[in-house]
């Protein structure tokens, strides 16, 4: 038996509605986990901050990350918002994107700040460590190194360690793109809830 057009409508409407509250409740619920993990871990950071133990370049690198993450709530109902104008209006032709592609998004999202975050830090602190530690050893520019090793170190190793780096700014922004992509993302629906 065929269900009419009136009743699929008014079903995915409410599907709709149920859809944002629950996100809206398990987005909250990740996002004040996300900041209660981050602010358990800034004392320590501001630490190792003020003693010197982090180079300027990660403490900006940390920075930045934070900067992406308390912009998840905005990036959260910005995402929420355009899928369901997206899934208002694409819904017509049956190709509007599902809730579980956007929920996919969203732990991507989520996952990509939380991985750069801990790349920032644990792999900043590393690479800062070993550099401080080459710099007491007079292995990086010093006189206890040969030409060719301070031409490497200029030309390699402070490339990768800047990539590094440049890498956890790109992470997060894969991120959002992820996430975005997903919002939008054209399917035939959900074959468990009717299309929907």
């Amino acid at each position: 038996m065929r269900r009419s057009a009136a009743n699929d409508t008014e079903s995915g409407i409410a599907f709709g509605y149920v859809f944002t509250l629950v996100f809206l409740i398990f987005g909250a619920i990740t996002i004040l986990t996300i900041f209660a993990l981050q602010n358990g871990m800034m004392p320590v950071i501001n630490q190792f901050i003020m003693q010197g133990k982090v180079s300027s370049q990660t403490a900006n690198a940390i920075s930045f990350v934070r900067t992406i993450t308390m912009a998840l709530p905005i990036i959260a109902l910005l995402g929420c918002f355009l899928w369901a104008m997206m899934r208002g209006v694409q819904s017509r032709d049956g190709m509007a994107p599902t809730s579980t592609a956007f929920y996919t998004g969203w732990i991507v999202l989520v996952s990509c700040c939380i991985i750069s975050f801990l790349m920032a830090f644990l792999g900043g602190f590393v690479i800062d460590s070993l550099y401080t530690e080459l710099d007491k050893a007079n292995l990086i520019q010093g006189t206890a190194i040969s030409a060719e090793w301070n031409s490497i170190q200029n030309s390699t190793m402070f490339f990768y360690i800047n990539a590094y780096f440049a890498l956890t700014a790109i992470v997060p922004c894969l991120g959002i793109v992820v996430f975005f992509k997903s919002v939008v993302w054209r399917t035939v629906g959900s074959r468990y809830m009717g299309g929907y």
